[in-house]
């Protein structure tokens, strides 16, 4: 009986202790900051050394957190303003149409009255970033994740500047023809 009860005592003690023992997540977290200020909103995205997307997420009052990250090295890409100078992070609008021209500033600044007094405050203090930290050709924020969640500050320096509009391919003028008949009797 004694052993039995030893023996009981035992798996539930492994248990116990086994119960934390997952696998570790992976990631990122730190301020993001311009110039020395913090960024109010935003949106940080990770790409493995192949530029593919691994994770991304959106600044909140000057944080930023990307877990489930695998180990390595990733390049980080900040974002605060979409093509046409949209602010990144807050709905404002809905999104334009592809080919789209911007809304004019007015339209904006309507909306942005339409929001709460918190909000409002973080879109009008938004600040462009320099393009080089938008664009993963160009970023030089490397970061090396390691088991558990590594503390890695972004601190970007420069002159921003809103992302160019997006270009849409020109489409032919004129009639669009009619589709091909398919193949078979008529």
């Amino acid at each position: 009986m004694r052993t039995r009860k030893m023996f009981l005592l035992s798996l539930l003690a492994g248990l116990v202790l086994s119960a934390g023992c997952g696998k570790p997540v992976n990631g990122l977290y730190g301020k993001v900051t311009l110039n020395g200020e913090k960024v109010p909103t935003g949106q940080v995205m990770a790409f493995n050394a192949s530029n593919e997307v691994l994770l991304s997420t959106t600044i909140a009052d000057g944080n930023y957190e990307l877990t489930g990250l695998p180990p390595g090295t990733a390049t980080l890409v900040v974002q605060t303003h979409l093509a046409g100078g949209h602010p990144l992070g807050i709905s404002v609008l809905p999104p334009l149409p592809p080919g789209q021209p911007p809304l004019p500033p007015e339209v904006i600044q309507d909306r942005l009255k339409e929001l709460p007094e918190h909000l409002r405050k973080a879109v009008e203090g938004l600040k462009p970033v320099p393009l080089k930290y938008a664009d993963i050709k160009q970023s030089d924020l490397k970061a090396n994740v390691t088991s558990g969640m590594t503390r890695f500050d972004i601190q970007m320096t420069g002159q921003g500047e809103y992302p160019p509009p997006l270009e849409m391919p020109n489409k032919p003028s004129g009639p669009v023809p009619p589709p091909p008949h398919p193949p078979g009797p008529r």
